[in-house]
């Protein structure tokens, strides 16, 4: 793939200590499943008509996910509720990567919120990101990646997730979310 789900991330991924998140339609991959990370890897290769790696993908994804969920590393995750309705994969294999966000929400080491459709936000961010510790924050588009190094920008994402995470529910009312989406199924 374009940037094979991210290989040259991989020693940032194993040196991070806390993880922050934001997605508004896609679930996290440190979360996928591998079926999904498969079906969303399938689109845009077809999308960018590249060679199938597709399975190396999915392999590189699911390292990054054990690296990013092993030991005391923290992963504070925010989510739009359209993630949890946004289908990219099988009737089947969406349902099985809703009840994987809720084993993931278990995870002490994992605080895991979700932004209710119903819920009045600012507009603080109309783009998914990740930070990294404070030292960089990654943009995904669908033509680059945008790695943010300045502190003052840094420090912007730190308040805007920090925005975000007021807006959010968590614990048993972000596990309600995910199953009456599950129970609509």
């Amino acid at each position: 793939m374009r940037n094979a789900g991210g290989r040259n991330q991989t020693s940032l991924y194993e040196s991070t200590t806390v993880f922050r998140n934001y997605e508004i339609t896609v679930v996290p991959g440190i979360f996928q499943t591998p079926a999904y990370t498969a079906a969303i890897v399938r689109y845009w290769r077809d999308f960018y008509d590249l060679p199938d790696d597709t399975e190396d993908v999915v392999k590189l994804r699911q390292s990054r996910s054990q690296q990013a969920l092993r030991g005391t590393k923290r992963v504070l995750v925010v989510l739009a509720e359209s993630v949890l309705r946004t289908k990219y994969a099988s009737h089947s294999d969406h349902r099985t990567q809703l009840r994987e966000l809720l084993v993931a929400m278990k995870r002490p080491t994992v605080s895991l919120g979700i932004v209710p459709q119903t819920r009045t936000v600012n507009p603080s961010s109309i783009v998914g990101f990740w930070m990294f510790d404070e030292s960089s924050v990654l943009v995904e588009l669908p033509s680059a990646e945008l790695k943010i190094t300045r502190p003052c920008e840094i420090a912007l994402y730190l308040r805007i997730f920090e925005d975000l995470q007021a807006s959010a529910v968590y614990g048993g009312d972000a596990r309600r979310l995910v199953a009456a989406v599950l129970a609509e199924m």
